[in-house]
């Protein structure tokens, strides 16, 4: 029987994580974590802390358009077991903005 599938190259990894490109927010030590722990999973974990947390939020923090509220940016820190500190995420939406020229 003839595969019909098209092959697609990449690694499994690469189609899951997508390119770095097309995930601006990895530069930054925020970003890079968050995407690495899944956006998903980081909702889960904050929404059984009782944060309401969805999605589209976090996508608007890795954008860079807006911050978590301390709360939320502490349970943030204290789910990376220490990788990020609260500059960390605080700093995040500074570094994604564009630069003034």
């Amino acid at each position: 029987m003839i595969d019909t599938v098209p092959k697609v190259g990449g690694s499994a990894a690469t189609a899951k994580k997508g390119l770095a490109s097309d995930k601006p927010w990895r530069k930054t030590k925020f970003g890079q974590w968050a995407d690495d722990f899944g956006v998903g999973k980081l909702v889960h974990e904050l929404q059984d802390r009782g944060h309401g947390v969805t999605e589209s939020a976090v996508y608007y923090w890795l954008r860079g358009n807006t911050v978590p509220r301390h709360d939320k940016a502490r349970d943030i820190a204290v789910l990376s077991c220490g990788v990020l500190t609260l500059d960390d995420v605080y700093a995040h939406a500074v570094e994604m903005r564009p630069a003034k020229q």
